[in-house]
C-alpha cells in the first residue's frame, strides 16, 4: 500500500532503480513530485556522467493507492529521446577513425525516413572481398537491451535476414562501444564471406515497402 508520500517515495525509487538499471557512473538530476487524483506522480530524470551532463532519460509514472505503478502515456516520447541520443552517439564514434579500426571497415551512415520506419537506423559499409567490392549491412540501433525483443516482434523481416541490433551502453566508453560494434559487424563478414552472400534480398524488400508486418 501507498497511503503516505514516504511509502510511495520508497515504492518508486524501488520500481524506478529495477525498472532504469542504471549504470554504476549514473546520478539522479532530478526528481519532481505531485499529487493528483488518480495518485502520486513522479517524475525522476537521471544521467550518466559519461555522456558529459547530456540528458538520457526521463521517466514519468504514477504510484497508485493500492502500490501499483502505473507508466504515463508519454513514455514513447521519452523512450524516442534515449533512442536518438544512442544513435548519435553511435554515429559519432564509429565515423572516429581509430588505430583499432579494422581496415575492411570503411564507415556507417544514417538510414532515413522510409528506412527508420521498417526498422532499420543505420547502415555500416564494409570491404566484401576482392575488386573493390563492399557489404551494405542494415542496423538497428537500440538504448538498452530491454528495446530488443519488441524490436524483433514488430519485424519479423529484419529478424529473418539476421539484421544486427546494437545496444548501445551508456556505461561503455567510445572505444569500448567501437570494438563492439566492430565484433559484430566482424563476424556477420565473416559468414557473408563463406557463403558469398549479401542482403541483396533484404534490401529489396526494404525499398519496395515490404515491412515484414
Amino acid at each position: 500500500m501507498a497511503k503516505t508520500k514516504k511509502q510511495a517515495c520508497a515504492i518508486a525509487h524501488k520500481w524506478f532503480e529495477e525498472q532504469a538499471k542504471l549504470p554504476v557512473d549514473s546520478f539522479l538530476r532530478h526528481h519532481a513530485y505531485d499529487r493528483d487524483k488518480r495518485g502520486r506522480l513522479f517524475t525522476i530524470e537521471y544521467c550518466p556522467k559519461s555522456l558529459k551532463g547530456e540528458r538520457m532519460c526521463l521517466i514519468t509514472f504514477y504510484v497508485l493507492d493500492d502500490g501499483s505503478v502505473e507508466i504515463t502515456e508519454d513514455q514513447h516520447h521519452i523512450a524516442a529521446r534515449a533512442g536518438e541520443a544512442s544513435e548519435q552517439r553511435f554515429h559519432a564514434a564509429l565515423n572516429t577513425r581509430t588505430d583499432a579500426t579494422p581496415e575492411w571497415f570503411l564507415r556507417v551512415r544514417r538510414g532515413h525516413r522510409i528506412t527508420d520506419k521498417r526498422g532499420i537506423d543505420a547502415f555500416a559499409y564494409v570491404e566484401f572481398g576482392e575488386w573493390g567490392r563492399r557489404l551494405r549491412i542494415p542496423v538497428q540501433i537500440k538504448s538498452s537491451k530491454g528495446g530488443v525483443l519488441p524490436y524483433l516482434s514488430k519485424y519479423p523481416l529484419c529478424y529473418q535476414h539476421d539484421v544486427p541490433v546494437i545496444v548501445v551502453n551508456p556505461s561503455w566508453s567510445d572505444d569500448q562501444l567501437r570494438a563492439h560494434v566492430y565484433e559484430v559487424l566482424g563476424k556477420i563478414r565473416e559468414e557473408r564471406l563463406k557463403t558469398g552472400t549479401r542482403y541483396t534480398e533484404f534490401h529489396t524488400l526494404l525499398f519496395v515497402g515490404h515491412n515484414g508486418t
